[in-house]
C-alpha cells in the first residue's frame, strides 16, 4: 500500500494543485461546494487574508495532492476553516472513495497546525462523511469534540417536484406582487454573465444592499469596501467555471433588485441579495425568487437552495430543509469542559431571553 504524507503548506502559491486539478478534487468530494473552489478561496485570502495564519494541509500520495483541508488560525488561535464567515457548506475536500483519510486529517492538523487550542469547523452538512465521522475520529485522535450548534437550510426541490414548483409560482400572493410591479412598467429578469454585461451594476447592488441594511437596523457586508471587490474579483475570475451566478430584475431598465448567487452540485445557491427600498408596491424580492426559480427549471438544476439561515421569507418558497453543524474540538480536556458549558448556558440564556 502507497504511504500517504501530510504536509502544511503557508502559502496559497506553494500549494502544488492548479486550478483545474483543485476543482476536480472538490468534484469528488462528499461536500464538493462552491465555497471550497479554487477562485472562492484565493479570492477570499486575497481581500481578507491578511488577518489570519494560512494552515493549508494536503494529503499527497507519490507526490501528488489526493485531498485538502483549506484551514487558517486567528488571532485567537483557532483553527477554522478558510472563509468560514462568508461560506455555506464546508469541510476538508476528500474524493468519496478516500473517506478513510478523515480521521488521518484531524490528526494531521493536530500535529501540523502549530499551538491552536480550539478547531471551530463550521457549516458541515448533516449528510457529509465528516459530520458522521468527526465525534468518533476526534477521540480517536486524543481530542475533545462537541456539537456547537446546528442551523437549518431551507431549499426548494425542483426536480421531480414539477407540479409544486408550478403550484408555488402560481399561487394568488405571489402572482399579486408580481402583477403590481408589472403595473409599474416593463420587467426584465437578466443574468449577467460576463464582466461587460456586470460593469454597469456593480455600484447599484452594493448601494441597495447597504439602503436595506440600514432600513432593517443592520450593518451591511458592503461597508467594507473589500467584500464587494471579493465579490468581483471572484466574478471575475470564475467565468470558465461559470460558478457565478449573478442576476438582476429590471424596471423600466433600472436595477430594483439583484441576486449574486452560484451555481453548484446542480442547483443555485441563493447567497447575496438586495433590493430597491424606493418600491413600495409590490415586491422586487418575490419578482426575484421567481425569476431564479424560472431559471432553474429551464437550466436542468436540481434546486433553489436558500443556503443558511430561517428567514421567514424562506418558508414561503421552500419545500424541503438540510441542516448543517458547527463543532468545537480542543486539544485540551480542560478547555473543552469549561467551554462546554459556558456555551450551553449562554445558549439556555438566549433560549429563555428570546
Amino acid at each position: 500500500m502507497v504511504e500517504v504524507e501530510f504536509k502544511r503548506f503557508d502559502s496559497l502559491e506553494a500549494v502544488p494543485l492548479d486550478a483545474t486539478s483543485w476543482n476536480q478534487l472538490v468534484g469528488r468530494a462528499d461536500v464538493g461546494s462552491v465555497f471550497q473552489c479554487h477562485s472562492w478561496i484565493h479570492s477570499w485570502w486575497q481581500h481578507f487574508g491578511s488577518a489570519y495564519e494560512l494552515c493549508f494541509v494536503c494529503a499527497l500520495e507519490k507526490n501528488q495532492v489526493i485531498a485538502f483541508a483549506p484551514m487558517m488560525i486567528d488571532n485567537s488561535r483557532t483553527l477554522r476553516f478558510i472563509g468560514d464567515s462568508n461560506s455555506d457548506y464546508l469541510g476538508f475536500v476528500i474524493p468519496e472513495d478516500r473517506q478513510d483519510l478523515t480521521a488521518e486529517f484531524l490528526g494531521a492538523l493536530r500535529d501540523l497546525s502549530g499551538n491552536w487550542n480550539t478547531a471551530h469547523l463550521r457549516n458541515i452538512p448533516h449528510d457529509s462523511n465528516l459530520s458522521h465521522s468527526i465525534m468518533g475520529t476526534s477521540y480517536a485522535e486524543k481530542l475533545y469534540p462537541w456539537l456547537n450548534y446546528t442551523e437549518t437550510a431551507p431549499f426548494l426541490r425542483i426536480s421531480g417536484n414539477e407540479d409544486g414548483v408550478g403550484a408555488l409560482l402560481n399561487k394568488y400572493s405571489i402572482r399579486r406582487s408580481i402583477r403590481q410591479i408589472e403595473a409599474q412598467g416593463t420587467v426584465q429578469f437578466v443574468e449577467l454573465r460576463n464582466t461587460t454585461d456586470a460593469e454597469p451594476f456593480w455600484r447599484s447592488f452594493s448601494e441597495q444592499h447597504k439602503n436595506r441594511s440600514a432600513e432593517q437596523g443592520r450593518e451591511s457586508p458592503f461597508s467594507d469596501p473589500a467584500y464587494l471587490e471579493f465579490l468581483r474579483a471572484t466574478f471575475e475570475t470564475d467565468r470558465e467555471n461559470d460558478h457565478v451566478h449573478f442576476s438582476a430584475v429590471l424596471l423600466n431598465d433600472q436595477p430594483i433588485a439583484f441576486h449574486y448567487g452560484f451555481v453548484s452540485q446542480n442547483r443555485i445557491l441563493w447567497y447575496k441579495p438586495s433590493l430597491d427600498t424606493n418600491i413600495r408596491k409590490g415586491s422586487p424580492g418575490v419578482v426575484l425568487i421567481c425569476a431564479l426559480i424560472q431559471s432553474a427549471v429551464d437550466n436542468g438544476y436540481g434546486e433553489l437552495d436558500f443556503t443558511i439561515g430561517d428567514e421567514p421569507f424562506k418558508d414561503r418558497f421552500c419545500s424541503d430543509k438540510r441542516t448543517v453543524h458547527s463543532y468545537r474540538i480542543y486539544r485540551s480536556r480542560i478547555a473543552y469542559v469549561t467551554e462546554k458549558y459556558y456555551w450551553l448556558l449562554r445558549n439556555l440564556v438566549k433560549r429563555i431571553v428570546k
